[in-house]
């Protein structure tokens, strides 16, 4: 009597049979297309935990297998129809081109520069007349930070400019400068609880991480793997709602308990991670800030560590020329 065998095919000889030559593969999927398709595969596999009994080499083989049939099939489509992938957010999308972008280094000497432009609507005014007068205002910052996390700042706005200087926190609290985000867990879940341990100054703790999370994603020295697990974190955020529109990605926040009908939103550019802009928007106040590109630059102007006082001493105030 002869007896049947049927074996399941090993994934890794699938795979090696139905792969194309190396010459074919840079043709169709460049170094950066492809960086960018496995990393967003890796946003959206879930974690898992495999008990074997073939020791540790079979199991990272067979997550490896998974991992690449899953970007042959982002690539080509041929091996599974579209809907019986996990479907990619666009948040997924955003962390996937965030970890293979790098980050800016700033060497000792040298100064991170950046420049936001802000604008306020809030709460109109009583004013000479015994009428209102809407209460609107536009400011532009620029900063400069070293890399010990010193920071200066210029602000300008109605004609006067102020400049001050900020001292790297030293009382323990978290900060955005770039030895305190390096720091950071580089794991999403490891990340989120460290924040939620440790952020503060908002209604619930679900902004104050959204707030954190916007503040060190507007600068350019946070490490690529930090940023690419804050980006992460939003997306496990309650409230948290994402919105792609001409290449741009809304990020906004509502805690409908703790602030109904304020929604905070944080934008980034779809191309680069870059985060671009920050909106808040409530029944009486509206505020928005565009984030510019950042440098690193060889010096702070003379005029601005001359003028800059400390924080909490007393303010120096200079009238610039129109325009500026």
């Amino acid at each position: 009597m002869t007896q049947l065998q049927c074996a399941n095919p090993d994934p890794v000889d699938v795979l090696a049979k139905h792969r194309p030559s190396d010459n074919r593969i840079e043709a169709l999927w460049p170094d950066q297309e492809r960086a960018q398709v496995l990393a967003t595969v890796a946003a959206v596999l879930p974690p898992v935990r495999v008990i074997t009994r073939r020791g540790p080499r079979r199991k990272v083989v067979y997550r490896l297998a998974a991992a690449a049939v899953l970007a042959v099939a982002v690539v080509g489509g041929a091996l599974f129809p579209r809907g019986a992938l996990p479907e990619a957010s666009a948040l997924d999308r955003l962390a996937a081109v965030a970890a293979v972008q790098p980050a800016l280094s700033i060497p000792q000497g040298r100064y991170f520069q950046q420049t936001t432009t802000s604008h306020q609507q809030g709460i109109a005014q009583p004013d000479k007349t015994g009428g209102f007068q809407s209460a609107s205002e536009s400011r532009t910052r620029v900063t400069w930070t070293s890399a010990d996390g010193r920071t200066w700042a210029r602000e300008t706005s109605g004609g006067l400019a102020v400049t001050f200087a900020f001292a790297a926190p030293t009382d323990g609290s978290i900060a955005s400068t770039p030895a305190a985000v390096a720091a950071l867990p580089s794991e999403p879940g490891a990340l989120e609880t460290y924040l939620r341990a440790h952020v503060g100054g908002s209604t619930s703790p679900d902004e104050a991480v959204f707030t954190y999370i916007g503040d060190i994603t507007r600068t350019g020295y946070v490490p690529t793997a930090v940023r690419t697990a804050a980006i992460q974190v939003l997306r496990t955020l309650p409230g948290v709602t994402s919105t792609p529109h001409d290449g741009r990605l809304d990020v906004a926040f509502v805690d409908h308990l703790a602030r109904p009908g304020v929604t905070a939103t944080l934008t980034f550019d779809e191309r680069t991670s870059a985060l671009v802009r920050v909106s808040l928007v409530a029944p009486e106040l509206q505020f928005s800030e565009e984030v510019g590109a950042a440098s690193v630059v060889d010096a702070v102007p003379a005029d601005v560590l001359s003028a800059a006082v400390s924080d909490g001493g007393t303010v120096k105030s200079t009238a610039t020329g129109a325009g500026s």
